[in-house]
């Protein structure tokens, strides 16, 4: 019997796990528990990147990106504490049929930085083979040495 507790309780206690972020296809990204995942992949050398700062601010990514906040419902910026390591990751969450204007902003973002990087090949290189990609309303902005790992992760998420 008391096998059978805690076997029901071990069940309980995981059940929530796997999708504790939520999904982009059902709208139910939870920013926080994607950030604390982030951490985790980084923190435990599953993901090859610089350790990344966290900003939830709208006003960031219209300073930033140039993306404006009413085209915004939230948006998540994890981006390299020393900017000439170039990692970033960026999800938007879209308000309306703006995933469009937030593309736009990022590829002239992302412009503007390989033009800065012109005497870092290493850097600049890293921001070309960056990547914009749309899940529903999500746009994310990915520059990351270990971006073929982060783009896996995103796309379980999007499930």
């Amino acid at each position: 019997m008391k096998l059978l507790v805690c076997i029901g309780l071990c069940m309980f206690l995981c059940a929530g796990c796997g999708k504790s972020v939520g999904s982009f296809h059902d709208d139910s990204i939870n920013t926080k528990a994607l950030s604390k995942e982030i951490d985790s992949k980084i923190n435990t050398g599953e993901w090859n990147s610089e350790p990344l700062q966290v900003s939830e601010a709208l006003s960031d990514a219209e300073m930033i990106y140039g993306i404006e906040e009413a085209f915004c419902d939230e948006v998540l910026i994890r981006k390299a504490i020393v900017d000439v390591a170039c990692e970033e990751i960026v999800i938007v969450h879209c308000k309306g049929d703006h995933q469009k204007d937030i593309i736009e902003q990022f590829k002239q973002y992302q412009e503007g930085r390989i033009a800065a990087y012109d005497k870092l090949l290493n850097q600049q290189k890293l921001v070309k083979q960056a990547e914009i990609i749309t899940y529903g309303n999500y746009v994310l902005f990915v520059c990351s040495k270990d971006k073929a790992n982060v783009l896996q992760y995103m796309r379980s998420i999007a499930e």
